[in-house]
């Protein structure tokens, strides 16, 4: 009888486990398209002219986007349900899972960044190390390559270093106050940051700029928008609204100053590109995660999963990978050959990083702080850009 029980009990655990693995998919197929996005942008668009309207299917920009918006609903989910299940939100343990599964992996980039810096010449300093591990890269710039892109953990932890007690101490009202005054206050920073610098040229011979952060803050609140409004919702999903959500993400990422007639929506671009982009990727996280999925949707979503549970590592080695596609001197170098091969060979880097490093950092994160894999499981991936 006893051994009936534990069995029983083991086998509802499982269950449980794989019911989050199942929720999971769609998520992870959006980290997929994400970081795909990201890894094409970075190997072509700089290369090559393309036709406007291809450019969406290239940019990583929107690649970027995808990941805040993902990460805002994601970490907000999970607030949200320790809050309703314990009462309150253990922000020790918060930080504890957080900082586990992003600092090893960067830890690790930075020490490759410092040896092949002695060797490739990257211009990397010991201040650049410095604020891409203490992730204050987006206050105060970066001028290394390989290390260029933490800006965007950077903007993600100063996010929730201020979003955590917000969850804690205000009421639910009061939460969604703050997010709105974020998402109507961030455009007005876009359109100030833009005027800053009209005549400045962001990535000249590789020095970058930083913007103010709170620029990007409108994206991750879209996402965390999208949580409350799960949570207070029954959604019923249709794959035609998902395909129309999709389509217009895309047709927001067409660059209307390259095209004639359209040169005058690039004005309006600038303020609320991002604003209608993250209320649409919100929108689409929604239907995705409410909806059963069909056998040949779920072809593409397994497809794209993988590449999602490994979009963190893949993210963080990709530019350490590939050169610096901003610069004149890259892009005469660069052939469709050195597109394919830097790209395959980021792939190659991102897989070994996830299996050797972030892997087995989440399992030792799981067995001491004796975190549920569920938890793990939903959790994982959510540290990208």
């Amino acid at each position: 009888m006893c051994n009936r029980f534990f069995f029983a009990r083991r086998f509802d655990d499982k269950m449980k486990r794989m019911s989050a693995l199942l929720r999971n998919r769609e998520l992870d197929s959006l980290r997929g398209a994400s970081i795909l996005l990201v890894l094409l942008g970075h190997s072509v668009l700089k290369t090559y002219k393309l036709h406007p309207l291809l450019i969406p299917f290239f940019d990583a920009a929107l690649g970027v986007r995808m990941f805040f918006v993902l990460s805002g609903f994601i970490i907000t989910s999970l607030l949200l349900r320790e809050k309703e299940t314990k009462g309150t939100i253990d922000w020790k343990n918060f930080l504890l899972k957080r900082f586990s599964k992003l600092i090893p992996s960067l830890i690790l980039l930075i020490v490759i960044v410092q040896v092949l810096n002695r060797t490739k010449a990257f211009g990397c300093s010991v201040r650049d190390y410095l604020t891409s591990l203490f992730f204050v890269s987006e206050l105060f710039g970066i001028q290394c390559w390989p290390l260029a892109h933490t800006w965007s953990l950077s903007v993600e932890e100063l996010f929730y270093l201020t979003w955590l007690p917000c969850m804690i101490f205000l009421t639910r009202k009061s939460v969604l106050r703050v997010l709105g005054g974020v998402v109507v206050i961030a455009p007005f920073v876009r359109s100030y940051n833009h005027l800053l610098n009209s005549h400045a040229e962001w990535f000249q011979q590789g020095l970058y700029f930083s913007i103010p952060w709170i620029s990007h803050l409108d994206l991750i609140a879209w996402g965390s928008l999208g949580a409350f409004y799960k949570q207070s919702s029954r959604l019923k999903s249709y794959w035609g609204i998902s395909v129309l959500l999709i389509f217009g993400l895309f047709a927001t990422a067409i660059p209307f100053g390259e095209i004639s007639f359209l040169k005058w929506l690039d004005y309006l671009a600038i303020p609320f590109r991002s604003t209608v982009q993250g209320m649409t990727i919100a929108f689409l996280i929604c239907f995705l995660v409410s909806k059963k999925q069909s056998r040949r949707s779920l072809r593409l979503i397994n497809s794209l999963g993988y590449l999602g549970t490994i979009s963190y590592s893949l993210y963080l080695v990709q530019q350490v990978v590939i050169p610096n596609p901003y610069l004149t001197t890259t892009q005469n170098e660069w052939t469709a050959a050195r597109s394919v091969f830097y790209f395959l060979l980021a792939l190659g880097v991102g897989v070994l990083s996830f299996h050797l490093i972030e892997k087995p950092c989440m399992a030792f994160l799981r067995r001491k702080c004796k975190i549920p894999s569920s938890e793990l499981i939903f959790s994982s991936g959510t540290n990208h850009r």
